[in-house]
């Protein structure tokens, strides 16, 4: 089997999630060839950062960054690369390249053999106006006409697709993380005494409501003068922040593992997830979180089992304090997180997951063709 994945979101979990499922992909026996077709932007690492995540076994192609072209340039891309090879399973992330491509490939007969991923579609995303989500949510419903085979990255996101785009057909592959080097990063990781270091990880950018990281920030300063600390793992829209807040800038994925797991604590604020790649992270590290209770968070952050879901600031506010309060509880929540984690989100088991998407997903002909190729080749 050849697969081809094409993305624009080339930042932040997004990007980890694409590259983690490429190179676990690149691996298994049944594979002949995986590729990352992508347009970078601006908050984008540079190409041979994303060629490390990849893996050696993964070719890339990454087009440059044009922020004013970057629709155009996506577009370019999404043509030349389903005519560079007419034959391969074409994987779909994020929203704007799943429009584009399932628009493209139904005009050009060959929707047949492409799947989407949207990793968090926009109409579930609570901090966009009202007006925006039922735009988003038209145009999702639209786009089911030029292709319906949609892979999503959590139960809770696949439930909510039954609920708004009842024509989907429907596979889940969970994303997933390295566990063991998350217990390895854990194991090395100094704990100094201090303060509790209390982090969100990802772009500082809307999505994630850094605004309400920032007033948690300063409310549990007020509350417990001198006894957390709050860090922001990523780059992004800084003056969203508050002086409470510091920032580590971009890291590449080992460094921002080293940092999850120095950390003793996860506030998670984000509006609307698929399943969040530094959560999966955080927790396998033995980190207890807390978290807005939204679309694939819910997943993984079981409620008094393996951390804390709020539904508003000051919930969060008063989960933090709760936990400051209670070591052994935040501890004891942070070993459930781990061991969820080591049990269904371990990298071993995604790319199996994923080819039996597609196999579910896109029609006999499709499949029967590469293991006719295989076979031959073999």
């Amino acid at each position: 089997m050849r697969i081809l994945h094409i993305t624009e979101a080339t930042s932040a979990g997004v990007l980890t999630s694409v590259t983690a499922l490429a190179r676990a992909q690149s691996a298994h026996p049944d594979v002949r060839s995986v590729t990352l077709a992508c347009v970078a932007r601006g908050d984008s690492p540079p190409p041979a950062a994303i060629a490390e995540m990849c893996g050696h076994d993964v070719a890339l192609r990454v087009l440059p960054c044009r922020q004013r072209r970057r629709l155009i340039d996506l577009t370019r891309l999404i043509r030349t690369e389903i005519r560079r090879d007419t034959e391969a399973v074409v994987h779909l992330h994020s929203s704007r390249a799943g429009f584009i491509g399932r628009v493209l490939t139904a005009l050009q007969g060959t929707a047949h053999r492409v799947v989407y991923s949207p990793h968090c579609f926009s109409f579930d995303r609570a901090d966009l106006p009202a007006a925006a989500r039922v735009a988003f949510r038209v145009l999702e419903r639209a786009a089911l006409r030029a292709g319906r085979n949609l892979v999503l990255v959590s139960h809770s996101e696949a439930a909510l697709t039954a609920r708004v785009l009842p024509g989907a057909a429907v596979a889940t592959v969970p994303n997933t993380v390295d566990v063991a080097a998350c217990r390895s990063a854990a194991t090395r990781a100094g704990k100094p005494a201090g303060p509790v270091r209390i982090i969100h990880i990802g772009r500082i950018a809307g999505q994630k409501r850094p605004e309400v990281f920032a007033a948690v920030a300063d409310a549990v300063a007020e509350a417990r003068p001198g006894q957390a600390e709050f860090q922001w793992i990523g780059e992004g829209e800084r003056g969203r922040l508050s002086s409470n807040v510091s920032v580590t800038g971009w890291l590449t994925p080992s460094h921002v593992r080293e940092h999850i797991a120095a950390a003793d604590m996860v506030l998670f604020t984000s509006a609307g997830e698929g399943m969040p790649m530094s959560l999966l992270e955080a927790q396998a590290c033995g980190l207890p979180v807390i978290a807005h209770d939204v679309t694939g968070v819910r997943d993984i952050v079981r409620d008094g089992e393996t951390g804390l879901l709020a539904n508003s600031s000051q919930d969060l506010i008063a989960a933090v304090l709760q936990l400051l309060d209670d070591p052994p509880a935040a501890t004891e929540l942070g070993r459930a997180a781990a061991a969820h984690i080591a049990a269904h989100h371990d990298t071993s088991r995604q790319a199996e997951t994923s080819l039996a998407a597609y196999r579910q997903l896109l029609p006999a002909a499709v499949t029967a063709h590469h293991r006719d190729e295989e076979m031959t080749l073999s």
